[in-house]
């Protein structure tokens, strides 16, 4: 059973068992970790499952044009950026690393307000000054 170890931004850990056909979300909305909201509930719609993969035992699919296409939308994108959604367990992909939660001091401002989810700021509204 693959492991894998959730980081937040404030470096709290998160280390758990994964049940190999799950995504990294499930995973990680099956044991509370923190930094992965996922507001589309895991159809790649809405970029808020966003996440860091610092390491992997194994290999990982490759970036679909669905997924790249939120990833794009990020303006926190890394090479190592991935929907977690879209990460499947399995014995091949073996145990990982994975960062998450890159601006949470604003995603229950964000939640909230109904801002554009992919966001990590709130877009200006024109003729404010904000």
């Amino acid at each position: 059973m693959p492991v894998i170890k959730f980081i937040e931004f404030d470096g709290t850990t998160h280390e758990v068992d994964a049940d190999e056909g799950m995504s990294v979300m499930e995973v990680a909305m099956k044991y509370d970790v923190p930094g992965i909201d996922a507001d589309c509930g895991g159809g790649a719609v809405c970029g808020t499952c966003h996440c860091f993969v610092e390491e992997t035992a194994g290999s990982l699919p490759t970036i679909d044009p669905q997924e790249e296409s939120m990833l794009g939308l990020r303006p926190d994108r890394e090479s190592n950026s991935r929907l977690s959604c879209q990460l499947q367990v399995s014995n091949s992909t073996g145990d990982m690393t994975v960062k998450v939660g890159a601006c949470p001091p604003l995603a229950a401002e964000h939640r909230e307000r109904r801002h554009h989810p992919v966001l990590c700021h709130p877009p200006r509204i024109r003729g404010t000054h904000q």
